[in-house]
C-alpha cells in the first residue's frame, strides 16, 4: 500500500456500514496490518479514540527486529524481510512444522510470498532456494491454483477464437 490519504475514511466508513447493515450489537475490534509506520493513510485525528482502542495497527517492519517469533508471525515477517535473508527465514519456518499437514500449509504460504518477492524466479527455482528439489511441485496448492487459472484463461481464449 502506498500513500493513500483517503484510507482511514474508507476503512471506518466500511466498518460502520457493516455494523449497521448486519445489526451488530456486540463490541468489535479491528486489526490493520501495515507494511511500514511512515505510510500516509490520511488524517488520524477524527479516529484517534478508535485507533487507540478498538483498532490495533500491526506494522510488519516492527517484526524485523524480533527473534524467535511463532511460525505464523514469521510468515508475516517473511513478507518484509530483505531478499538476502528470505531464504534462511523461509527454511526456518518450514523446519518448525510439527506435522506433514502443517508443513504443507506453511509451504503453500512461503511459496506464495517468495514467488512475489522474487518475481523473476520460477516455482522450481524457489523450491531449490528452499532445498526442496525432491518434492513434487505439482502437488502444492499454489501450483494447482496457478494451473487452474491457466486452464480457465486457455478456455476463454479458445472460446474467443
Amino acid at each position: 500500500m502506498k500513500k493513500d490519504p483517503g484510507f482511514y475514511y474508507r476503512y471506518f466508513t466500511g466498518i460502520f456500514l457493516y455494523i449497521q447493515q448486519y445489526k451488530i450489537a456486540r463490541p468489535w475490534q479491528g486489526l490493520l496490518i501495515l507494511r511500514r509506520r511512515d505510510m500516509e493513510l490520511g488524517p488520524e485525528e477524527p479516529y484517534q479514540l478508535l485507533l487507540s482502542g478498538a483498532v490495533r495497527r500491526l506494522y510488519l517492519e516492527d517484526l524485523l527486529s524480533l527473534e524467535n517469533v511463532s511460525p505464523k508471525l514469521a510468515l508475516l515477517k517473511l513478507i518484509v524481510s530483505p531478499k538476502r535473508k528470505a531464504s534462511e527465514l523461509a527454511e526456518s519456518i518450514l523446519e518448525r512444522a510439527e506435522t506433514q499437514e502443517e508443513f504443507e500449509k506453511y509451504l503453500d504460504v512461503v511459496e506464495a510470498i517468495l514467488v512475489n518477492k522474487f518475481s523473476d524466479l520460477s516455482i522450481m527455482e524457489v523450491r531449490k532456494m528452499l532445498n526442496l528439489r525432491e518434492a513434487d511441485v505439482t502437488q502444492t496448492r499454489f501450483y494447482q491454483e496457478v494451473l487452474q487459472i491457466g486452464r480457465q484463461e486457455g478456455l476463454e481464449e479458445g472460446r474467443q477464437a
